[in-house]
């Protein structure tokens, strides 16, 4: 019988991905198995997309969790012991679940506009935001 956190990767990423978000893992890329590529590194870490339209056979159930995926034009292979995951959430929304335990004040690193920066140490730290985020209500439309 396999460990739960196989379940839980899948149950995200097929929320994730019914809910038409982008599926992103956060990797600990400095242990033992990992093979990402190391251009994409920093501060032993990486994000990886693994939205359906970004990889090809990906297998969230087995160990370690495989898939092929381009990175400057280039395919890969990538394979991730699942020790190695840290987080895997909604790019957009940033809702996840998170399969490590952070220390308090931990900030995901994040690509372009984002919640947070890193420092000159390589420190992740929390910005505020200058404007706040307003909802779009729900609306409904009759149409005939």
């Amino acid at each position: 019988m396999l460990p739960i956190k196989p379940y839980m990767l899948q149950a995200c990423y097929d929320w994730i991905c019914d809910s038409g978000l982008t599926a992103q893992l956060l990797v600990d890329a400095s242990l033992s198995g990992v093979q990402v590529p190391n251009e994409y590194v920093k501060d032993n870490l990486i994000i990886l997309n693994i939205s359906p339209t970004a990889v090809r056979e990906l297998n969230l159930m087995g160990e370690p969790i495989s898939f092929s995926a381009r990175f400057s034009g280039h395919f890969r292979s990538i394979i991730v012991p699942l020790d190695a995951v840290q987080v895997i959430y909604a790019r957009e929304s940033r809702q996840g679940i998170a399969l490590a335990s952070f220390d308090e004040g931990f900030v995901m690193p994040s690509e372009g506009n984002s919640p947070s920066k890193e420092d000159d140490e390589g420190n992740f730290e929390k910005i505020k935001r200058d404007t706040p985020i307003k909802a779009k209500k729900p609306s409904l439309k009759l149409v005939d």
